[in-house]
């Protein structure tokens, strides 16, 4: 049994793809599939079901999983702890952030990748089910969104509380009414966040709870892209907080924390995960980083 062939397992394990697992790795799909067979062939048992889509364990498979993966973590451990201390600080940190959390941590992000050099830092982004997803699968070290996941497979770090701004443009009926309730919110059709992010799932709860429905008239990607759309005359916006812009000229944001609530965004790592010193100096940095607040230039209004 060698240890490229449990590199392949694990590998194919974690991606349920002989193609994907390759990738990873950076070798044929012909040489993994060779490794899984010769694997087999040596523990006289079928580690996978082939199906038509993806590969699954078998029971041998799952059982062989629980007993090889502690081994193959310990022998990562040893050999972090080897080139930790050997030297400066190196490693591959891979971060999969929601949209407006990266943005918000961009300046951070880039400081810590220019203090070290020798880190190589790949951002991914993805809705919270895709960063949960990479996590699980072992492609990303770590995870910004706002979630808290089961405290059995993962550990988090609080880092900041988001809160909703509605953006009005000059000429909607609502901009220059001073206090805005859920009633007077009911009639407006929002520029506003797909179905998929965790924002657009509380806010609907909270209009249903109220007896109304939230009308989207236009979706929009990101915070940034529902502001664009804003001005372009396509509605009235929900955003977070940490994506107002420094100028907002013709724009009016009201803080609607008392109607929606706040969410809270954390960084989020696998429990069974060994920090090395690269890892240990990102969680540092991040758990630090406060994005400096910078006052509305222009005709923009803030409330």
């Amino acid at each position: 049994m060698e240890l490229q062939q449990l590199k392949g397992f694990l590998a194919v394990v974690r991606t349920a793809s002989v193609t994907e697992a390759a990738y990873q790795l950076h070798l044929t799909p012909s040489s993994i599939s060779v490794q899984i067979k010769k694997l087999e062939q040596e523990l006289g048992v079928r580690l996978f079901n082939r199906g038509r889509k993806q590969l699954t364990l078998t029971t041998s498979g799952k059982l062989f999983l629980e007993n090889v993966a502690p081994a193959i973590e310990n022998l990562r451990r040893a050999e972090t702890l080897v080139k930790d201390n050997a030297g400066p600080v190196t490693g591959d940190i891979v971060i999969a952030a929601i949209y407006d959390i990266k943005q918000y941590y961009l300046p951070m992000l880039a400081s810590f990748a220019k203090n070290h050099k020798q880190i190589n830092l790949t951002i991914l982004t993805g809705h919270n089910a895709e960063i949960l997803s990479l996590l699980t699968s072992g492609q990303a070290d770590f995870g910004m969104a706002r979630m808290k996941p089961a405290a059995s497979q993962f550990v988090t770090y609080p880092l900041i509380t988001t809160h909703p701004r509605l953006v009005l443009p000059r000429d909607h009926f609502l901009y220059n009414k001073k206090k805005i309730s859920l009633d007077d919110l009911r009639d407006c059709r929002f520029v506003f966040l797909p179905k998929s992010t965790k924002s657009r799932h509380l806010i609907e709860d909270r209009f249903y709870r109220s007896g109304y429905h939230l009308k989207v008239g236009f979706e929009a990607w990101s915070c940034a892209d529902i502001i664009d759309c804003v001005l372009l005359g396509l509605g009235p916006g929900i955003v977070h907080d940490i994506c107002i812009p420094r100028s907002a000229r013709g724009l009016r944001t009201v803080d609607i924390t008392t109607i929606f609530g706040s969410t809270g965004v954390n960084l989020i790592g696998r429990k069974n995960k060994f920090l090395s010193r690269a890892d240990q100096v990102f969680i540092q940095t991040v758990l630090k980083y406060r994005k400096p607040k910078t006052p509305q230039n222009g005709s923009g209004r803030t409330e």
